[in-house]
């Protein structure tokens, strides 16, 4: 507690920039993170927030790291969901099943970068690892999403990633959307509705991974 107590209340002699209101979190004050961070309920749809400083996000995240017993691979590892496709199948085999599952999904194919080809291309070695990332997209839940927040373009389009890791597997990682993670989170976190569609659409890439790693169309 002698250490919590300085960086929750006060950070003690840690600066923080000066113009930013403190947030309340129950009955503890962050000085360093904006008023604006929380966001409100009322906000009109495709509301962008005002942007964090550099200083806050960076003093944010040495405080969760502060608290984490987790190294920066084992947080990827945490936000992935990764499976390994048959043996046997090449790359190209796995993203033709994915690129399939996904359409009768109602997913459209945005792009496919091969960047193993690109990397050969360039340095003219053979055998690098093959890497490629494949986007697909649900243009109308991605407005919905978007209009509950304009920052969710980072996450738009979803990516599935076909990587191949030193003993030759096949693997297919995506960033993990699972909403059953802010099931704890209070009641106004998210919003309902977006909720039991990031459940279906959640369910649905799983299904494109799954039969994708099995090599079924």
């Amino acid at each position: 507690m002698a250490v919590l107590g300085p960086l929750l209340l006060g950070l003690g002699s840690v600066g923080h920039a000066p113009a930013h209101d403190a947030v309340q979190a129950g009955p503890l004050s962050l000085p360093f993170l904006p008023a604006q961070v929380r966001v409100q309920p009322d906000l009109p749809p495709n509301t962008m927030l005002p942007p964090l400083s550099r200083e806050a996000k960076r003093q944010w995240a040495q405080l969760f790291m502060l608290f984490s017993p987790l190294s920066v691979r084992d947080l990827m590892n945490v936000m992935s969901h990764k499976m390994p496709a048959r043996p046997g199948l090449s790359v190209d085999e796995v993203a033709a099943a994915l690129i399939a599952r996904a359409e009768k999904h109602g997913f459209l194919l945005v792009s496919r970068y091969q960047m193993w080809k690109e990397l050969e291309a360039r340095t003219g070695r053979t055998g690098t690892p093959k890497v490629e990332v494949i986007s697909i997209c649900d243009p109308l839940v991605s407005r919905d999403w978007l209009d509950y927040a304009p920052e969710m373009a980072l996450f738009v389009p979803p990516r599935i990633a076909l990587v191949e890791d030193r003993e030759g597997r096949i693997w297919l990682v995506m960033l993990d959307w699972d909403m059953h993670w802010l099931d704890t989170a209070g009641p106004a976190a998210f919003d309902h509705r977006l909720r039991a569609q990031g459940i279906e659409r959640r369910e649905m890439l799983e299904d494109i991974m799954r039969a994708a790693a099995a090599g079924e169309r």
